[in-house]
């Protein structure tokens, strides 16, 4: 393992070199952080004389590939000619820039994210930019509103972004581009093969949770039972039935060497004894420390075997501790590297972070002196970020069997958590091992299982049979021949929020508003044969109804009439002045009418007393009386009749 250092690109530091020499060199690195190099220089060093504060750009090589760049910020000189120099991370560029006041709404995480650097990179030198890059944090609604009010640019990323959505900023250089990433923890690193172990390559450790912390045994409980032995008291599935008649689990090297501390855990969604067993288990090894943080001085044993995977900050590191019975894997949160002394290497594993950032003696200020560029559409935006997710991947296994072919995190089946898994019958990924669930899949059947999909055309050529439709059946999309079939409601709303269209319970209503945004009514037509309120409705803000329309009833057709709940007219075909019309078709001739006088009368079958409009009176465009008359009819012949006018 080779250390180099340059300054400006030119070599500073290389092991065993006598001029390039510099001394007591440390660099620390940490999640979110970025990061500082401290040394000091002889005055023999060729390049004493062009280190410059906040000028000088100096790198840390490690067997040549590039582990940190930075900025002189501090460089003072002692009295014996030494000069001690500090350089802070690239990351520190995001203090030089200004966030303006402003309101942003409706913006995905890599939206915002994108418009926060393209601000920064308005505002510095080039060789302060940085690209988008990476972005895999996400929010709950996928819409994000937030303001910014003067900030520098890396407190709002921070603040705005890490904490609320657990993101994590990760720069990455490709080709001598700068990238900057927004993921969340589970992609930051890799996971490291090589473990940290007591009594292997631990040399001393400092434990950050209390001894009441631990736990050596387990009284696991599981969901709720409907039946309780002791009255009063709620019983819950337990662990008697596949563990021997014990309701605990233990690990035997903590109780030898702690004695006996006992827990209740509940795990309320679980119903199997067997299943029960297996979490307390897992907690017992591993969850019960996860709030644990621990400083170690661990050797590095990739120094010794170049095989073995180096621990680099945001890696998975597996940690077993006998004494404890842990057997659980940490993030690596903070690094610190004596790149002369590696005996005195520390990391911290935790899985809290305590965010800190680096500060600067004093930030850089300009103004806004350009508009934003145009930004690239949702789709360009999708495609980016997927490139950046695939091109920036580290670390990972390949496992193959006779039958399918694996891709995991780990090099176990057993432990890997995120998976890709191929096989005849698909392909599929899951965060959570092997046996799934599966949340984004392509099957064998056409299928398609995915929480998003960014696309600029979706062809129905690409969809099973041209059919887009949900798990149950219930509702589909044709796309080759248009029919579009919801179940339950169906509500159109224009571009502002107004409710325009709603189609539900065989009704379909269109609604109207005034200049002020109001309700004013509505017109809907109605296909429901067990209702009084048939054909058309129309209804205004005060809730008044007319209703127009006919149904059966009686074997015969009748128009129907509504104005209220409480005023209804049930009419046979009226007569008015002008109408034309036959009543009574189907019993003989009927009667004809032309111009409102019947013209010609041929019942020879039918007795009763027909009744029909033969007048309406109208003021403003609302009835204001009805005209009935009643037809006394005898075996065809009219014996009489009457008439009977009805306000309203």
């Amino acid at each position: 393992m080779i250390y180099e250092v340059l300054l400006d690109g030119k070599t500073l530091y290389y092991q065993n070199d006598k001029q390039a020499v510099i001394c007591d060199a440390k660099l620390t690195q940490a999640l979110n952080d970025a990061g500082t190099f401290e040394f000091t220089v002889p005055c023999t060093n060729p390049l004493y004389g062009d280190i410059e504060n906040r000028v000088s750009m100096v790198q840390v090589l490690k067997d040549g590939n590039e582990i940190f760049c930075g900025q002189v910020r501090e460089c003072s000189e002692g009295l014996d000619g030494e000069k001690d120099v500090k350089c802070v991370g690239e990351l520190a560029f995001l203090y030089d820039s200004i966030q303006p006041q402003a309101k942003y709404q409706d913006q995905t995480p890599l939206q915002f994210f994108s418009k926060l650097l393209t601000i920064h990179n308005s505002q510095v030198e080039k060789e302060k930019r940085f690209e988008v890059g990476a972005v895999t944090v996400k929010d709950s609604n996928d819409s994000i509103y937030r303001f910014t009010n003067r900030e520098d640019t890396l407190t709002d990323l921070r603040d705005k972004l890490c904490d609320r959505l657990s993101g994590y900023l990760r720069i990455r250089k490709v080709d001598g581009t700068r990238y900057l990433d927004l993921v969340t923890l589970e992609d930051y690193g890799k996971v490291c093969a090589q473990p940290i172990q007591f009594g292997y390559n631990l040399l001393d450790f400092t434990c950050g949770t209390s001894g009441t912390d631990i736990a050596t045994a387990v009284i696991p409980l599981g969901a709720r039972l409907d039946q309780s032995v002791i009255e009063g008291l709620d019983a819950y599935t337990t662990i008697e039935s596949v563990n021997s008649g014990k309701d605990y689990v233990f690990i035997q090297s903590a109780v030898d060497h702690f004695g006996w501390i006992r827990k209740v855990v509940n795990w309320e969604d679980v119903t199997e004894p067997v299943n029960l067993k297996k979490k307390a288990e897992e907690w017992l090894k591993s969850n019960q420390y996860e709030t644990m943080t621990l400083e170690l001085t661990a050797v590095d044993m990739s120094m010794l075997n170049a095989d073995l995977d180096t621990y680099e900050v945001g890696d998975m590191v597996r940690t077993l501790a006998d004494p404890f019975g842990m057997d659980t894997r940490f993030p690596l949160q903070k690094k610190t590297t004596y790149l002369q002394s590696p005996e005195k290497n520390t990391v911290v594993l935790s899985n809290t972070l305590k965010k800190t950032y680096t500060q600067q003696v004093a930030s850089s200020v300009k103004t806004l002196e350009q508009s934003l560029p145009q930004e690239k559409s949702m789709l360009q935006a999708a495609k980016d970020n997927a490139t950046a997710l695939i091109t920036s991947a580290m670390g990972g296994y390949v496992y193959k069997t006779t039958s399918e072919l694996f891709i995991m995190d780990t090099n176990d089946p057993k432990t890997a958590k995120k998976v890709w898994r191929w096989n005849l019958n698909g392909l599929g990924y899951s965060s959570s091992g092997i046996d799934g669930p599966y949340g984004l899949a392509m099957t064998m059947d056409g299928s398609i299982v995915a929480d998003f999909i960014t696309t600029g055309v979706l062809s129905a050529e690409l969809i099973k049979t041209g059919m887009l439709k949900d798990v149950l059946n219930k509702s589909f999309w044709n796309m080759k021949t248009g029919e579009i079939h919801v179940t339950g409601t169906f509500s159109q709303t224009t571009a502002s929020g107004v409710k325009s269209l709603d189609i539900e319970n065989n009704q379909v209503k269109f609604y109207a508003w005034n200049d002020d945004g109001n309700y004013v009514g509505s017109i809907g037509a109605v296909k429901d044969t067990s209702s009084d309120r048939v054909g058309v409705n129309m209804w205004c803000d005060q809730g008044d109804t007319l209703a127009l329309g006919c149904k059966e009833s009686d074997g015969k057709i009748h128009y129907v009439f509504k104005t209220d709940s409480n005023t209804y007219k049930d009419e046979t075909p009226y007569i008015r002045n002008g109408a034309n019309g036959t009543m009574f078709q189907g019993c003989g001739d009927g009667v004809t009418i032309e111009n409102g006088f019947i013209k010609k009368w041929n019942l020879p079958t039918v007795s009763g007393s027909p009744s029909f409009i033969s007048g309406l009176s109208w003021t403003d465009g609302k009835i204001t009386s009805v005209t009935r008359t009643t037809l006394s009819v005898s075996n065809g012949l009219i014996t009489g009749w009457s008439s009977e006018k009805t306000d309203y």
